[in-house]
């Protein structure tokens, strides 16, 4: 996780939560994160990618169960009556920290001093915490709810996933650095937001779903983050002469992806320049590669459903 003033701008009071708990936790022999849902591994990730120490760190769930020789490990609450409890802080990130209050309070955490309800101030992701601090909307629209019937080519519209959504961004960014950005199928804006927060000046994308654009616009509109956003069908869509990094999170398969693939090596032969293109869950890799104009030059693992990020090139 690389910080800039565009990250700054945007999650400044998150990063001053997480340095608070840090300064905490510096004293103590480590943490306990109590709930490792969608919170608790965000937390985790907050605070791994932010401390310049190390620590002891526990994890408390009721409920998940793990194998043996998984990591990271799991533990139920008994784990705290064998521990010293006054050298550790614990993370709530269960959705009523109610539920564990007097249990705590047992082992003598109390909030506010070693207890603190991460969920309630944090959320489960970058999403949650914008949409409570900016009244922006990710949430996941099934293909039954879109206003544009989508065909069996089209798929869902999933954001995506913070943490690799960071991770690729920021790598692509560092490794081939700031080109005009274009995402194809870019839903509300997800994958646009961490082409911004990366560090890509240049921001466009396209959707044919009225909804999704609509969405993507607001959401962008209220972050403050310039973007040009285009309600069309990508398997019809030409101007693209100016961009030089695609992006895809798996948006649709089929004859839609053949035609956008050879818009994109027609919009090459107008306009010869290095062309990327950032592929996630990347099942139609073979018709990418077919005319042999793009090169598989790199991928980037990361937590979606297919862990390989495809980065192809097409050299100028």
């Amino acid at each position: 996780m690389i910080t800039n003033t565009k990250k700054e701008k945007l999650f400044g009071s998150l990063y001053v939560f997480i340095s608070k708990l840090l300064r905490k936790i510096k004293y103590k022999d480590g943490i306990i994160i109590y709930g490792y849902g969608l919170c608790g591994r965000f937390i985790q990730y907050l605070l791994s990618n932010k401390a310049k120490f190390s620590y002891r760190e526990y994890i408390i769930d009721s409920f998940l169960r793990v194998p043996y020789n998984a990591e990271p490990k799991v533990y139920r609450s008994s784990l705290l009556d064998y521990i010293d409890c006054s050298r550790y802080i614990v993370l709530s990130c269960i959705k009523d920290i109610s539920q564990i209050r007097d249990l705590l309070l047992f082992y003598g955490f109390e909030e506010g001093n070693n207890l603190f309800d991460v969920r309630k101030v944090v959320g489960n992701n970058y999403y949650e915490y914008l949409s409570k601090h900016f009244e922006t909307d990710w949430e996941i629209v099934h293909k039954e709810e879109l206003i544009t019937k989508a065909d069996d080519n089209c798929i869902e519209h999933v954001p995506i996933t913070y943490f690799s959504g960071e991770i690729l961004m920021d790598y692509v960014f560092d490794q081939y650095g700031n080109m005009p950005f274009f995402d194809y199928g870019c839903g509300k804006g997800a994958a646009l937001l961490f082409a911004y927060l990366a560090g890509f000046d240049q921001l466009s994308g396209i959707e044919i779903d009225p909804g999704l654009y609509k969405k993507a616009k607001q959401n962008m509109a209220t972050l403050d983050i310039p973007c040009n956003f285009v309600n069309a069908d990508a398997a019809d869509y030409e101007d693209i002469d100016k961009y030089t990094c695609f992006h895809m999170y798996n948006p649709f398969r089929g004859e839609i992806f053949q035609q956008v693939i050879r818009r994109i090596e027609d919009s090459y032969s107008r306009n010869k320049r290095d062309i990327y293109l950032v592929y996630g869950n990347p099942f139609e890799h073979q018709v990418v590669i077919k005319n042999q104009r793009f090169v598989l030059i790199d991928q980037v693992r990361t937590d979606f459903w297919d862990p390989l990020v495809n980065i192809y090139c097409i050299r100028g």
